[in-house]
């Protein structure tokens, strides 16, 4: 395959190392918004039987005709030199998967919902035209599926489909809730649905090149109808495995309970295909979550990951073998500092899994057997990987900074990564990219703190640039070496800005106690981190102009665009993504509360925890909002609902700052739309172009070193009359420090 993406792959480390002073690079043009949503987007490769070839959808979308094509691929795996991918057909369908090595399956829409459809892809190759069968014909559809091949041309189907478990008014419109949720992500739940795990046998007749349901549609929750799969909003076929046998399916599901919407308690079950017993759970004890259950290749265990922690949703994962003769649940890597976040046997006693590490998304191997557990990649990001059948090979999609995804096998032997696909080199090709670079500080606590900086294609030493300083959501997430299709740093440097992006403490891949530190302290270090974070790029690239620089933020990076409103002049401008304004108004609008409640130590009507809400509140620090601010959010985003930018809005306006609102009635928590990412794009490189002008910068002054006024101090007084004890907390406003300094809180106890 491609020589340029190896090459880019291999240069990652180097670039890494790249000086401030590099020279200027000339080759290629900007990256502009539109190449950005025109690339080809991979979905996950799924090998043959065989292990000869791999499936793969590739959507791609159109500026001319605002349309989005996706082609279903077929791609070579064992062939010497890499062969361009077989395209089988547009429009087909997704989520592929393989009855057989001639006979391939695909969720494919028919009639407004999907179904299962197959086709005979035994002559494909002498030009006979790709036809899909439909399988199944459920009147509520089927959101995934999975298949498990047995002897004598059979194999088990799994699938889930959303049934009625109560009756609903015939002709009212009302819906009757009596716990939560009452939404989830984008969209309002049915409290009288459930997604259901059903199967089924399938006669498979390789020669013939058909398949036939060959028994009836068993609904395996029938007894248990409160139980759901896969777990909502992002669940997919991970959720659940076949045993090799095929006669018990494992499977993760919410426990059903009225707490569900504050707790993460998951369980991992396991039900038999003939549905003779209800499902019972085996991950019982492990309040927190359970997910991404796996049969060993031999049927004697299954592995899934595990968090610890009840209501916390961002727990480091553990690796956990349970053993089906014995009924015992091994834990892996107790004091591994990482969190694995997929799993693929390799062996019957080794597990592959991708790991955040250091700003990285490597391969790591956990043998069950010895407790081993050893980094195998190390640049770049690797992901969706999977085993291909009779080889010693994983297949997955690699991306970095540098290039969007491609299929490639990665060789478990010598750990060598080999791309066999290129569908974006052409595009990449033609452009001018940035090498990304790293830089450590030292952080709040004195911790080191790890940080990205890329320079503006065609960077001259001897010029000053703006910066655009990037602020990640989740909290607990990451600026990866990888490729965005949302916030890519790549876009905002091609529009002529030094980049920087912080991970700041409560980031993902630096460990568990650096991750925790944003608990109950969402402005504390945080903050501090980004604000040192900021004095040491500007630092170690004179070529910045301190006066110009734009703070972006979306989600949790969307909050701190406006804590940092509140306590710092050092930006010229601001743009606040799906932000949140007031942290007790946020919780009583959001879905998830397990969030908020672990981010913030309890609820908003908890004594101690309440203090944390208001401490943490921008909106507390609205009175002293400067900093021209573009604010966006979509009316879809029911994770920190519309409200929390129109409050935005109305505190920016009402203060008589410069501000704009970019509203979507048709998105969630992210744009997804390509029509709307351009428009997102344009609105944000013009604002922050504008305010971080030289032309504009001379006349505001821009982002300037000093302090905000203070609202001196504020005293709290708790009494608590069982113990005797009353507390006094002092509170300096500490707004009037140096930006990154702690603020400091006086007790005293009497």
């Amino acid at each position: 395959m491609t020589l340029k993406i190896v090459a880019l792959l291999a240069a990652a480390a180097a670039a890494a190392a790249t000086a401030a002073g590099a020279k200027p690079q000339t080759d290629g043009r900007p990256m502009r918004a539109e190449d950005l949503v025109s690339m080809h987007r991979l979905t996950t490769p799924v090998p043959s039987p065989s292990g000869r070839v791999a499936v793969f959808s590739a959507s791609q979308y159109s500026v001319a005709t605002d349309s989005t094509v996706s082609t279903l691929y077929l791609s070579h795996l064992n062939s010497p030199n890499p062969l361009p991918p077989f395209a089988l057909g547009t429009g087909l369908g997704s989520d592929p998967f393989w009855l057989a090595d001639n006979l391939l399956a695909i969720r494919c829409p028919r009639n407004g919902v999907s179904q299962i459809c197959y086709a005979n892809l035994a002559n494909i190759h002498n030009g006979s035209a790709v036809e899909f069968v439909q399988l199944t014909t459920l009147t509520a559809g089927i959101s995934s599926a999975k298949f498990r091949p047995l002897p004598a041309s059979s194999g088990v189907l799994a699938f889930t489909s959303t049934v009625a478990i109560k009756p609903k008014p015939k002709f009212a419109s009302g819906v009757v809730y009596d716990k939560l949720f009452v939404r989830h992500w984008d969209k309002y739940l049915d409290p009288a649905s459930r997604s259901h795990l059903f199967v089924t046998r399938l006669a498979v007749d390789t020669e013939a090149g058909t398949v036939a349901v060959d028994g009836d549609l068993l609904d395996l929750f029938v007894d248990t109808p409160d139980l759901e799969t896969p777990i909502a909003p992002f669940g997919d076929a991970t959720s659940y495995d076949i045993s090799p046998d095929g006669n018990v399916i494992a499977f993760a599901s919410r426990v059903p309970e009225h707490k569900a919407a504050w707790n993460t308690n998951i369980d991992i079950y396991l039900v038999r295909t003939d549905a003779t017993y209800p499902p019972i759970p085996i991950s019982q004890n492990n309040l927190g979550a359970d997910a991404l259950p796996l049969f060993s290749p031999d049927g004697k265990s299954v592995a899934w990951l595990q968090m610890k922690t009840p209501g916390y949703e961002s727990d480091i994962n553990k690796v956990a073998v349970y053993d089906l003769t014995k009924k015992k649940t091994t834990i892996l890597g107790k004091k591994w500092d990482r969190s694995p976040e997929s799993l693929v046997y390799i062996s019957d006693t080794v597990l592959a899994t991708t790991v955040q590490d250091n700003a990285r998304m490597k391969v790591y191997t956990v043998d069950t057997a010895t407790g081993k557990i050893a980094a195998r990649t190390h640049e770049a990001a690797t992901h969706a990987i999977s085993l291909v059948p009779g080889t010693n090979s994983l297949i997955g999609l690699v991306h970095s900074m540098k290039f969007p995804d491609e299929v490639a096998l990665i060789d478990t032997k010598e750990w060598k990564t080999t791309f066999i696909t290129s569908l974006n080199e052409d595009a990449i090709s033609e452009l001018n990219l940035s090498d990304p670079e790293e830089l450590w500080f030292k952080g709040a606590n004195n911790e080191k703190v790890h940080s990205w900086v890329l320079k503006p294609p065609g960077f001259d030493k001897k010029k000053k640039y703006p910066l655009a300083f990037l602020i990640h959501g989740g909290p607990e997430g990451a600026w990866n070496d990888d490729w965005s299709y949302r916030w890519n740093p790549q876009v905002f440097a091609a529009q002529g800005f030094f980049v920087a992006t912080v991970n700041f403490h409560g980031s993902t891949g630096f460990g568990p106690e650096f991750e925790r530190a944003i608990l109950g302290n969402w402005g504390g270090a945080p903050y501090q981190d980004l604000m040192k974070g900021l004095s040491a790029v500007l630092d170690a690239y004179p070529q910045i102009d301190r006066r110009r620089v734009a703070g972006l933020g979306a989600s949790y990076g969307g909050y701190m665009i406006n804590w940092i409103n509140g306590h710092s002049r050092r930006f010229a401008c601001l743009v606040n993504h799906d932000g949140m304004f007031d942290t007790v108004s946020a919780y009583f609008a959001t879905e998830e509360l397990w969030f908020p409640e672990s981010e913030f130590t309890g609820t908003p009507f908890d004594r101690k925890a309440a203090k944390v809400y208001q401490k943490y509140s921008p909106r507390a620090f609205a009175h002293k909002w400067e900093s021209p601010t573009l604010v966006i959010h979509g009316e879809l985003d029911y994770r920190l609902s519309v409200t929390e930018g129109l409050s935005t809005f109305t505190a920016l306006q009402r203060r008589n700052i410069p501000s704009k609102l970019l509203y979507f009635p048709d998105e969630n928590h992210w744009v997804l739309k390509p029509a709307n990412s351009l428009l997102w794009h344009s609105e944000i490189v013009d604002w922050i172009s504008h305010w971080t002008s030289e032309k504009v910068v001379d006349v505001t002054g821009g982002g300037k070193d000093e302090p905000v006024p203070s609202d001196g101090f504020e005293l709290d007084v708790d009494i608590d009359l069982g113990s005797g004890n009353i507390d006094f907390d002092i509170v300096l406003d500490g707004s009037d420090m140096v930006p990154g300094d702690d603020q400091p809180i006086f007790q005293v106890q009497g």
